[in-house]
């Protein structure tokens, strides 16, 4: 039987060490580098990509935010044209104090729908509505799925250039719309309420706007008070 060391697989497992740590090693060593400077790059591309996401989103909100203090924002409200001192004694809207009788009467019920641009450039106004509805009692809210009153829908080309308010609607006694359920009206029995929208764009967008307007009458005030939940400047 031949020694070990002539057997010539025994050389190549000896001299095969060799070969894996000068061959091999460098090898492994550079596939894990290149693996990691590829992870690397990925990571940073990603980051990036984030970035320049963000960048974006970040430009996006300051042009948003730069449109909504230059771009036109209109506000309805129904004007009332009577006032009352700390007397209670109701003054109409030409200054004269009404009489018992035209109190009676509802003169004081006397409002007009006004609209006024609160933004720095101008609003083209395109139409606008008014509606009246009457709550039964118990119901304290408008049903969007419900059929108001409709008084009017107007076509109303206009440009609503400052801040002075101007009246769309000839002036309306509110009253007059409730008459058949004043009385359960005044003995909080149902709710009278008056609303409806204007519709407008600004220049900054060719969409177009809603401004929402609600109005409750309150019978221990004796006249129509805003509802913040149902009133919204589009």
């Amino acid at each position: 039987m031949e020694p070990w060391y002539a057997e010539p697989e025994w050389w190549l497992v000896i001299l095969g060490f060799p070969m894996l740590f000068f061959i091999g090693f460098p090898a492994l060593f550079f596939i894990g580098w290149q693996a990691w400077e590829t992870r690397r790059v990925s990571q940073s591309a990603r980051d990036a990509v984030i970035e320049t996401g963000k960048s974006a989103e970040a430009a996006l909100l300051n042009a948003k935010a730069v449109i909504n203090a230059e771009r036109a924002w209109v506000v309805a409200e129904l004007h009332p044209l009577s006032r009352r001192d700390e007397d209670g004694q109701w003054f109409g809207y030409d200054g004269k104090r009404l009489t018992t009788e035209e109190t009676l009467a509802a003169r004081h019920m006397a409002y007009s729908l006004r609209i006024r641009n609160m933004g720095r450039t101008p609003a083209q106004i395109l139409s606008y509505q008014m509606a009246y509805s009457c709550l039964p009692e118990g119901v304290t809210d408008l049903d969007p799925n419900a059929t108001p009153n409709i008084i009017g829908t107007y076509e109303f080309n206009h440009f609503l250039a400052d801040r002075d308010p101007i009246e769309i609607l000839p002036p309306f006694n509110a009253r007059n719309y409730l008459m058949d359920a004043w009385d359960e009206i005044e003995q909080l029995k149902k709710t009278g309420v008056f609303h409806g929208w204007v519709k407008y764009r600004h220049m900054f967008s060719p969409e177009e706007f809603l401004s929402k307007y609600c109005y409750v009458y309150t019978p221990s005030l004796k006249k129509l008070t805003m509802v913040g939940r149902h009133t919204k400047y589009g």
